[in-house]
């Protein structure tokens, strides 16, 4: 069984890059066995996006790879305006309604929330900067009422210095609970804890000792 374009070409350029069929694999994320009946096969009917991602990973353009064109140029990846000028008008309609569907999706998911400066994972720093800016922000976590920028590295590894954080507001805080607390002004973050009415605010970091209130 003699091969198919395809398959001659796809064996020549991973010979020019010295490319095993596991690698090729691995970069496709198909197993070695669909690579391996690529080599092999004459048959022209393979999964156009499998196809697409071996061109992609071989650099090499898709339509010479499977032998609809007879020059070989590096990969390109067509752009949503490529596709959406191929189109029936018909296609472009239906390519329309779905993007405006995708792009009011996305509008949803978007919510603005306060950034009121930082909080210490260390020794406090002063209060909440009145003078926020407000942040466009997605996936934000259910409950969240502003933002705030860590300080320090008591939190470490789990909340690291630098790290931007979603905070929600409430009355109560349950006892192993991180928490931002206000303490003499100074607004800290720490796991909370209270046993007959004394609060202890704890590190992740086992170079911090607790904080005794």
């Amino acid at each position: 069984m003699s091969e198919s374009v395809f398959s001659t070409r796809l064996r020549l350029v991973m010979e020019e890059k010295g490319m095993k069929q596991a690698e090729l694999a691995r970069l496709v994320g198909v197993g070695r066995s669909t690579i391996n009946k690529y080599l092999r096969s004459s048959d022209k009917t393979h999964d156009a996006l499998t196809v697409l991602k071996i061109a992609k990973a071989l650099d090499v353009n898709s339509e010479w790879l499977y032998g609809a064109a007879d020059i070989r140029k590096p990969f390109y990846e067509p752009s949503i305006v490529d596709i959406y000028g191929q189109l029936s008008e018909a296609g472009k309609k239906e390519l329309y309604s779905y993007a405006s569907y995708l792009l009011n999706k996305e509008k949803e998911s978007v919510k603005e929330l306060p950034h009121l400066g930082l909080t210490a994972a260390g020794a406090g720093v002063s209060g909440c900067d009145p003078f926020y800016e407000t942040f466009k922000l997605r996936n934000v976590p259910k409950g969240a009422d502003h933002i705030l920028t860590v300080k320090g590295d008591s939190m470490e590894p789990l909340i690291k210095d630098g790290d931007i954080i979603f905070v929600a507001k409430t009355p109560i805080v349950e006892n192993g609970e991180i928490a931002i607390v206000n303490m003499d002004g100074e607004i800290t973050c720490k796991k909370f804890y209270m046993k007959n009415g004394v609060i202890e605010l704890r590190s992740i970091n086992p170079k911090y000792p607790p904080l005794i209130s």
